[in-house]
């Protein structure tokens, strides 16, 4: 069994169950434990997790009908009266079947795996070392913050053959939970984060919560902490006398003794490791970036990572979004989000950020209580209230019971409420204006929607496109080509919906070695914006030579009209740019005849003054393994003809025919150069090559109305629909002007509202579109998903039967681009 190849049969055997149904060859790659979040049934396997608020079991119904034949449950009664072909394994725990099918996978795995832990930190040191060594290597790691007993197996699922390094983080809340992660990730290096206070009311101790953070390095070769940190040290050396500790901080007993000096935001490190001097820069200033900066420095050269790469690539380590986002407010302010969690570490964290934000006079925190600390209530808010007045915080909005309850502890600008809820419905009667605001508090008190009410929002609807997603797609292609073949990445049509330059600098950055767009001014918006890849142009005007040739873009020539107009130029006195010869091998859309190849070939060897840069092709259906015959003609019918122009006219140029599916399929189309479109944006050409890549684009709105109707009432233009009952619906800022099909209308459409579908009632409007949340609890302000985790961009175009390219390309540009890390 090759990793990741697994039938049910196969599953049944590692996670040590009984197999009940007919056995299956089907091959499985996905993991479900969400029925809401099943893309791929045929191939998904759905673990009934049991758990203390829920229990999987009761959305096996929801699975079935969602198409999922195999499953993995604990309570056998769950199989009556379900279809005759469903299987199922049976066995005691169904979150340690699927902890232990994890560990089996990773063990397939021979490469070096990093483990992350700690209180925080985890998720940036995590990115931020993926940034870093992805250049180098094909990099597995945890998605967003999955260090879960739930997240971590479903991480390391992740790993695949073309991937040389695992990067996975590790949480836990309570004793026990650690052995369990450290069984399926078993990290070879260990990076030990900073230690707070986070879920101390679990562990007798600090020393004790330090212990069992440190079980996950139990059979690792080297740990990387910062020996500030006596306890964690001491800890350490308790546990893990014999292995290799890689200490750093600024005491003479470091094995890296670091130094810093602040350069206008930005921070030059400098570490000493005996003889042996490291100096780099990071765009950040304080001091949770540096700590973080510095694990991912150390880990880079524990990894043997190429030291001038690694130095490069800090200097454009990217802000990570997820627990700490910087956005505009209305009434000139700016919001920190930090609505992820609520520790006294990481709030004094959060207040830094605050205040280094000197432009605003006013600074305001929105604060909910702080859940996770055993310090008695009182001294705590006490604590917090001397660190809010010592750092001058203006005003201070508090929110939850026990903050509530030591209000008389804080000063200033004062205002409480028992949940965010009250918040919301008071937020007119709280003045903001020209401050800095930072919103910090845990999930569960959902401070989401104050940040969505006070954020300045242009359009309520936002295309949200994960730059590292893009990255990791770009990895993925670039480990299926030979070395050495170049790679051109197709950005036209405003990098199909996402954005040109925004894209085009990624892309920059992470090194391809062509750009392509469709027209002239595509190509000279992204000279104007700083870009110097070579830009190829595939409908270049005729009449453009010279702006061609000033901003240094290539033309294609498709035809013996254009490269007659081009000779013609040439022979005048004008200069011409470089071209790339397009060659017809099937597709018959553009390009030059196979047939006049030889009259072709006698017209460049008369106009020897023509550079050729490249010469390619376009396949019709290397997505459609029906048509592979037909492919392999292509491919070898572009071989014989750019062979044969290169001879005749004594030249070596780029060749280049396959798009993303072809790169991936066919080893034999990779050429010099491969074509990199939809793929990049996280569209596989298979559901195999769909399970390896990112989905790049999310598509989100909002409620802006909510109203009951009774039954009998129509909704909409044309009173297309009558409500059959009475119901609750709502409005949501987006229509056909937006992208968002006028035929989605009446029940074909559908959107997410709180994870539940919500289906489109009466007709889309030209702004806006109404749906059905009979049922569903929502609020005006509430975020509805159109695109993303719950309705994939695949099955969104196949529901207007379209494709995926074109779902993107009609995204409105009135609709926000936002970019993000995670």
């Amino acid at each position: 069994m090759k990793p990741g190849n697994y039938t049910l049969q196969d599953i049944s055997r590692i996670v040590e169950g009984d197999l009940i149904g007919n056995s299956d060859p089907q091959e499985i790659i996905y993991l479900i434990i969400d029925s809401r979040k099943i893309v791929f049934p045929k191939n998904s396997i759905f673990f009934a997790i049991h758990g203390p608020q829920h229990d999987g079991h009761q959305y096996l119904n929801d699975a079935i009908k969602a198409g999922v034949r195999n499953f993995i449950i604990s309570n056998k009664k769950n199989i009556s009266n379900t279809p005759p072909d469903c299987r199922f394994i049976v066995v005691n725990d169904t979150l340690a079947a699927l902890q232990k099918l994890a560990g089996h996978h990773r063990r397939l795995f021979h490469i070096p795996l990093v483990g992350i832990t700690g209180s925080n930190g985890k998720t940036i040191v995590k990115d931020w070392l993926s940034q870093v060594l992805s250049i180098q290597y094909n990099v597995c790691k945890s998605p967003k913050s999955y260090n879960s007993q739930v997240g971590v197996p479903l991480s390391v699922w992740n790993l695949h053959t073309e991937n040389e390094i695992g990067i996975f983080e590790a949480g836990i809340s309570q004793k026990g939970e650690m052995q369990r992660l450290e069984t399926i990730i078993q990290p070879q290096i260990g990076i030990f984060t900073n230690i707070g206070t986070a879920h101390e009311e679990n562990f007798s101790s600090m020393e004790e919560k330090i212990r069992e953070k440190l079980l996950l390095f139990q059979h690792a070769d080297t740990i990387i902490l910062r020996n500030d940190s006596p306890l964690v040290e001491s800890e350490s050396r308790k546990i893990y006398s014999s292995k290799n500790i890689v200490s750093w901080g600024r005491t003479e007993q470091s094995r890296f003794k670091c130094s810093t000096i602040e350069k206008s935001g930005d921070t030059e490190i400098y570490l000493t490791d005996g003889d042996t001097n490291y100096t780099f820069t990071i765009p950040f200033a304080d001091p949770a970036s540096v700590e973080n900066a510095v694990h991912v420095f150390v880990a880079a050269i524990i990894l043997k990572a190429d030291m001038a790469i690694i130095t490069e690539q800090m200097k454009w380590l990217s802000k990570v979004n997820m627990r700490l986002s910087f956005k505009t407010g209305k009434n000139n302010c700016f919001i920190i989000d930090d609505t992820y969690s609520n520790d006294l570490d990481s709030l004094k964290i959060a207040i830094d950020s605050l205040t280094n934000l000197a432009q605003y006079p006013k600074k305001t925190i929105i604060l909910s209580d702080i859940a996770q600390s055993k310090t008695k209530k009182e001294d705590l808010y006490k604590e917090v209230a001397q660190i809010l007045q010592q750092k001058k915080i203006d005003k201070v909005i508090g929110i939850g019971e026990e903050i509530n309850q030591y209000q008389s502890f804080f000063k200033g600008d004062l205002h409480f409420f028992k949940n965010a809820d009250t918040l919301v419905h008071h937020l007119h009667d709280i003045h903001f204006n020209n401050e800095a605001i930072l919103i910090k508090g845990a999930r569960s008190f959902g401070l989401e929607k104050i940040v969505t009410r006070l954020e300045n929002k242009v359009h309520d609807t936002v295309l949200e496109v994960n730059l590292n997603a893009m990255v990791n797609n770009l990895n993925y292609y670039r480990s299926h080509i030979p070395a050495g073949t170049k790679i051109m990445a197709m950005v036209k049509a405003s990098g199909y919906g996402t954005g040109t330059h925004e894209i085009a600098h990624v892309l920059n950055f992470h090194h391809v070695d062509y750009l392509s767009v469709a027209y002239t001014d595509e190509g000279i918006e992204l000279r104007n914006r700083g870009i110097e890849l070579p830009i190829m142009v595939m409908n270049a005007e005729a009449t453009s030579y010279e702006l061609l040739i000033e901003k240094k873009l290539e033309p294609v020539i498709y035809n013996f009209e254009y490269l007659l107009q081009l000779t013609d130029h040439k022979q005048n006195g004008g200069n011409i740019p470089p071209i790339h010869l397009e060659i017809d091998t099937g597709m018959h859309r553009l390009g030059f005849d196979v047939e006049k190849i030889d009259e072709l070939i006698a017209l460049l060897k008369k106009e020897r003054g023509v550079e050729i840069k490249s010469i390619f092709s376009h396949l019709a259906a290397s997505d459609e393994p029906d048509m592979d015959p037909f492919t392999i003609e292509q491919l070898n019918l572009f071989k014989e003809i750019a062979g044969r122009i290169e001879k005749e006219l004594g030249i070596k140029v780029i060749k280049h025919i396959a798009n993303s599916a072809g790169a991936s399929r066919f080893n034999e189309a990779a050429f010099d150069m491969i074509r990199l479109g939809v793929g990049l944006y996280g569209v596989g050409s298979n559901e195999s090559e769909q399970a390896k890549l990112q989905p790049v684009v999310q598509l989100f709105s909002t409620i802006t109305q909510i109203t009951s109707i009774k039954k009998g009432s129509s909704v909409g233009y044309g009173r297309s629909y009558i409500a059959e009952k009475d119901m609750k619906i709502a409005t949501v800022p987006i229509g056909y002007a937006d992208g968002y099909r006028r035929s989605l209308g009446n029940g074909k459409g559908k959107m997410f509202v709180n994870g539940i579908p919500a289906h489109v009632i009466g007709r889309v409007c030209m702004d806006m579109t109404m749906i059905d949340i009979t049922g569903i609890e929502a609020e005006i302000g509430d975020q509805v998903e159109i695109i993303g985790e719950n309705h994939p961009i695949g099955i969104f175009a196949k529901s207007i039967d379209t494709i995926p390219y074109e779902v993107l390309t009609s995204i409105s540009q009135r609709v926000r681009r936002v970019y993000t890390q995670e």
